[in-house]
């Protein structure tokens, strides 16, 4: 983040533009590990099609981006308390239903840190917070209005993959994108997605 900050400046960008939420995904020793220092999602998917899945947001939408610590002033003018709280909710999906909101708490952790047996799961997604921005076109009689599209229905279109071979998570995007077109699904913010596979 203090490299970021010192190469914005260099070439004459606002501190801002390096606000970004920095998700990792890490293997060792038998162990995955993913870590979410802003907002987001992360997604443990098991070897049976379940799904753990983590979602990470703050309360004022206000994340807490790692190049702050490096802004002193900046971090000072974010809301205090529970404001801004950081608030973590666990879904879980078995396989073939529907995704359940287990649980939800506030954390004052800078960053998350999830970690479960690698053999015990297929794969580790983590996804950037517009995956939570999905929306439709509703119509009424008199007005179009945009009606959310929830988390379980994205995600129940999207982590399905067919192959785990080569290119699989653009392959996958691109699917997913035809998809949306046809369904008349939109994001509103910024969506990415990156996965680490591990292993049949």
């Amino acid at each position: 983040a203090r490299a970021a900050l010192a190469h914005a400046e260099l070439i004459g960008l606002a501190p801002d533009a390096c606000d970004a939420t920095l998700l990792t995904v890490r293997v060792s020793e038998g162990v995955a590990i993913a870590e979410c220092y802003g907002d987001g999602a992360i997604v443990l998917g098991s070897r049976d099609g379940g799904l753990d899945v983590y979602s990470i947001s703050f309360a004022a939408s206000l994340p807490l981006y790692p190049a702050y610590a490096h802004q002193p002033a900046r971090l000072c003018s974010l809301p205090a308390g529970g404001a801004n709280a950081k608030e973590v909710k666990h879904y879980q999906r078995v396989r073939g239903g529907e995704l359940i909101l287990r649980e939800t708490r506030t954390s004052g952790a800078r960053v998350e840190t999830f970690d479960a047996p690698s053999h015990a799961f297929e794969f580790v997604a983590v996804l950037t917070d517009g995956v939570h921005s999905f929306c439709t076109a509703r119509r009424t009689e008199t007005t179009k209005e945009a009606a959310p599209v929830s988390c379980g229905e994205v995600f129940a279109e999207l982590l399905p993959f067919r192959t785990t071979r080569g290119a699989f998570v653009q392959r996958r995007l691109k699917r997913f994108a035809e998809d949306c077109s046809r369904k008349g699904w939109r994001h509103v913010d910024d969506f990415a997605l990156g996965v680490v596979h591990l292993g049949s």
